[in-house]
């Protein structure tokens, strides 16, 4: 399982539902033949400073689940679910700094809307990822009486 971003230049301002149509119609082959834009570059050079491509010799350490995908104005990013916050705390302000758009396909959501490092999240058992939870659904994805949830004290599970 990975957690996708995509990264692209666009002229702000962009919706989201603009973002979703651009995402899924970039190129399928996966790459494209013209040299990265300035921007887009300039982002891509950053990034792997910090968090270096996915290669034979790494990727049991790397955070990506697949290289990178590099266009004439955008990156495609597939992190390992376990390092998505990791990979987030680079690549949001990269984002912020190069004045680039990021997208988040699963969520539908742009980068103006999410903030990882910022807000509570919540990934149920199912893997779905719940901005903002609150108490119900941690209740429902717990399984646990609302007592034992909010108090720390009461019955170990683990005894």
């Amino acid at each position: 399982m990975s957690f996708d971003l995509g990264v692209w230049y666009a002229d702000p301002p962009i919706t989201s539902e603009e973002a979703a149509r651009r995402y899924v119609s970039r190129p399928d082959d996966e790459s494209e033949a013209a040299e990265p834009r300035a921007e887009v570059g300039a982002f891509y050079d950053a990034l792997t400073r910090d968090l270096p491509d996915l290669t034979a010799d790494n990727y049991e350490t790397s955070p990506w689940s697949t290289p990178l995908t590099v266009g004439e104005d955008f990156v495609v990013m597939r992190v390992v679910f376990p390092r998505a916050a990791e990979v987030c705390r680079v690549v949001l302000p990269l984002v912020d700094e190069h004045g680039l758009v990021c997208f988040d396909p699963e969520a539908e959501l742009l980068r103006e809307e999410f903030d990882m490092m910022d807000k509570v999240r919540f990934t149920a058992g199912d893997a779905t990822v719940v901005l903002a939870p609150d108490f119900e659904d941690i209740l429902r994805e717990s399984g646990e009486p609302a007592q034992d949830v909010l108090d720390p004290g009461g019955p170990r599970h683990d005894q």
